[in-house]
């Protein structure tokens, strides 16, 4: 259908006229269909090309953007954005090809793309303003290479050395046959293990992916589980789980992704067993008969076919230190060999993870860049970095590279950027660049502004034409010669969290919110994504060095990969430590049996006997949430989980002597919910960047200060947006602070 400006139909064609109106710089052309017409695994997708027919204008640039729902529609969000140039085919027939190979690791997993949107002219220059007329779209398949077969294992030509186990397991007609409605009490219910024998004996990083063929009967398979061990059933150094791909009459496959399993062997250790569970859910409609057939171990070529850069240089622990020869003081630091951070591309670029590296592709086009977006919600004190420091390899000579450091203004918000030409260049004992800017004589380097991002281009001058080509980037830091305390650290409240992705959100604005309202705060963050009670544990028990520990001293969150809780505690005299259960589990009472435990040890750890433990009361899932554990556990139903974790929290977690107090995030996000709506998270669990993350931070705020809601003006740079919705946060704060564990609106 036809949206944007003066978009008709006409000779079988999209039409517009971007003579009569073109004040947007990002004027819109074309857009998908309001019917999910698409329904396509992106994954499947290379390449999305567009002929387009254009009178009285010299077309520039136009504009991809791809969505995992309807255009505009309620909970749909775009996945890919992407911008591709126009090129002459024939008389006043262009085509656009968009790049769609990095598209599907931006969906989630089961996500389709659901509906485009081509915006037809991406600029105001008058060369390009003209009528332009979209004929034809067109996705292109992904080309696949062939797996190659390593090993395999055929049930129907015998045994192979496998042996039955777990749940009634027999077996049957050349197949390892399971019957899970005779016991399925687990939800790790396991199904057939490897032989006891040393009857494998892979090199794990030949194997890139495993896959089994299922036959089931009586039921609908959900996901089966495989673990890859370096001995006879011991030692697991694999674990990952696949849903269940039907493939013709009762027969299914589910292909076990195991690109990454050889990094986890030690060198020269072989994989000599493996064991699958088939069915890891006890929902009564995957409850049936399940007769494993075949297991089958490939090695998947490149993708690409091309060969990868030697990784020569690493930040493989993902831990880094502070100071060096020259500079005392790291304010930020971006380690992509931790894959911690992310960026985003800018321009004609192609900006990937590869090799834990930042990995950046151009064309002789407009400069290839990629910068830090301000999404990440960074304000960092300008008088904390005098310098930006980046080490780089480029595949080809290049023009000058060139850095953008970007500002924005604390009075309105608006953005500055500025260029250093001050700029020193040194090479490494292993041949690699490291470029140094000097940013000290930055006019915006006041009180004035907070600087928010960094932006590469290291291949060429922004305005001119690029040298083609690809730079891989290992680490760009934000430093100063001496550091720089803003607010001084000595007197502050110290708030460490033990936690998970939720406690990421919660604490995201927290040092802004108290920094603006005149309090003085060190923040820290030991997160496993998705962490349960039993898993802190666990690795508390072992001192598992398991954890990304994240650290606000100054406005500005730094990462550090390979730490353990041990470790956390001991950084800093904490004032204050929290803990949670994983959203999922956080309305199950009977998933709290090492709260206790937990408890026990943060007690002879802590740094003070004044350290107070407190719970972080999370959230309830969105309500169109589609998820197997909200559905198991909660049936899908907003209230149902939210009146859960309250009961919970009130009965196992409250009681507990050991607690000091609870943050009730979960009831200011609910009440917030009744005020605008059900729509603050992005993506269905995880806190919207906007009112979500800002509702939870000045709910921790407000319960640890015991001041007011009102009494915090700050909003995020990026998220203006907040201000518009700052009564009906307050009120929701404010609330949640009086009664914690009811909600004050419908």
């Amino acid at each position: 259908n036809p949206g944007g400006i003066n978009t008709t139909y006409a000779n079988g064609m999209i039409c517009m006229d971007f003579t009569t109106q073109h004040a947007s710089p990002a004027a819109c052309g074309w857009k998908s269909s309001t019917t999910d017409n698409l329904a396509i695994d992106p994954a499947e997708v290379a390449v999305i090309r567009a002929t387009v027919k254009v009178e009285n204008a010299t077309p520039k640039t136009a504009e991809l953007q791809c969505y995992n729902g309807l255009h505009y529609a309620t909970g749909s969000s775009m996945k890919h954005s992407i911008t591709g140039s126009y090129e002459l085919v024939s008389d006043n027939i262009y085509v656009v090809e968009f790049d769609c190979t990095e598209m599907a690791a931006k969906f989630a997993a089961g996500e389709l793309l659901n509906s485009i949107r081509i915006n037809g002219m991406t600029t105001v220059e008058d060369s390009a303003k003209g009528q332009y007329y979209l004929d034809s779209v067109e996705i292109v398949r992904a080309q696949k290479a062939e797996p190659v077969l390593v090993k395999a294992f055929y049930f129907d030509a015998g045994t192979e050395g496998w042996n039955p186990g777990g749940i009634p397991t027999t077996y049957g007609n050349g197949m390892i046959c399971m019957d899970f409605t005779k016991d399925h009490s687990s939800p790790a219910a396991c199904g057939w293990k490897s032989s006891v024998s040393e009857s494998l004996e892979i090199d794990p990083t030949g194997v890139d992916m495993i896959r089994a063929t299922v036959k089931v009967e009586n039921a609908t398979p959900k996901t089966a589980k495989l673990e890859c061990y370096s001995g006879m059933h011991s030692s697991m150094k694999h674990s990952v789980t696949g849903s269940y791909e039907l493939v013709s009459d009762n027969i299914y496959v589910v292909e076990f992704d195991c690109k990454d399993m050889g990094a986890k062997f030690a060198e020269g250790e072989l994989l000599k067993s493996v064991r699958i569970n088939g069915m890891t859910t006890v929902e009564d409609s995957a409850k049936g008969q399940y007769y494993l057939d075949s297991v089958e171990f490939f090695d998947l070529p490149d993708e690409d076919g091309e060969e990868t850069p030697e990784v020569i240089f690493g930040n493989d622990t993902g831990k880094w230190t502070r100071k060096d020869e020259t500079y005392a003081y790291l304010a930020h630091g971006w380690y992509f060999a931790s894959g911690q951070e992310t960026w985003f591309q800018g321009g004609p670029t192609s900006v990937t993870a590869e090799n834990g590296f930042l990995v950046i592709t151009g064309a002789d086009t407009e400069g290839a860049r990629a910068w830090s977006g301000s999404s990440t919600g960074m304000e960092i004190p300008t008088a904390n970095v005098d310098t930006v420091r980046i080490r780089l390899n480029v595949s080809e000579d290049t023009a000058v590279m060139k850095l953008g450091v970007g500002y924005i203004s604390k009075a309105d918000g608006t953005s500055k950027y500025y260029y250093p030409a001050d700029i020193t260049y040194e090479t490494d004992d292993d041949g690699w660049a490291v470029v140094t800017y000097d940013i000290s004589a930055s006019p915006y380097k006041t009180e004035d502004y907070a600087l928010t991002r960094v932006c590469v281009y290291p291949l060429g001058q922004q305005t001119e034409a690029a040298a083609a080509g690809t730079a891989y980037i290992d680490y760009v830091e934000l430093l100063n010669k001496e550091e720089v305390k803003d607010p001084s650290t000595e007197n502050a409240l110290k708030i460490l969290a033990i936690g998970n992705s939720y406690s990421v959100d919660s604490m995201e604005y927290l040092w802004n919110i108290c920094n603006s309202a005149g309090v003085n705060v060190v923040l820290g963050n030991l997160n496993i994504g998705g962490a349960s009670l039993d898993l802190h544990w666990s690795n508390i028990s072992s001192a598992a060095e398991n954890y990304v520990y994240s650290k606000n001293t100054n406005g500005a969150w730094t990462e550090q990969g390979n730490y353990n809780i041990q470790d956390g505690i001991a950084d800093e005299d904490w004032d204050i430590i929290t803990i949670q259960q994983a959203s999922y589990a956080s309305g199950l009472s009977s998933t709290y049996s090492n709260l206790e435990n937990i408890l026990n040890y943060l007690e002879e750890a802590k740094p003070s006997e004044e350290t107070k433990i407190l719970w972080n009361m999370t959230w309830a899932y969105q309500g169109d949430y589609d998820n197997d554990a909200f559905a198991s556990n909660y049936q899908s139903n907003q209230m149902t989980m939210y009146n859960s974790i309250v009961t919970t929290v009130q009965n196992t977690v409250a009681t507990k002597e050991a607690i000091d107090g609870i943050i009730p995030t979960g009831t200011a996000i609910q009440n917030l919910r009744g005020h605008i709506g059900d729509t603050i998270s992005r993506d269905g669990t995880h806190l919207g960047y906007d009112y979500g993350r800002y509702t939870a931070a000045l709910t921790w705020y407000c319960y640890i200060t015991g001041n007011a809601p009102d009494t915090v003006t700050w909003v995020p740079a990026a998220y203006p947006v907040v201000s518009e919705k700052l009564t009906e946060i307050r009120t929701s704060v404010a609330d949640a602070i009086s009664s914690p564990y009811s909600v004050t609106t419908e």
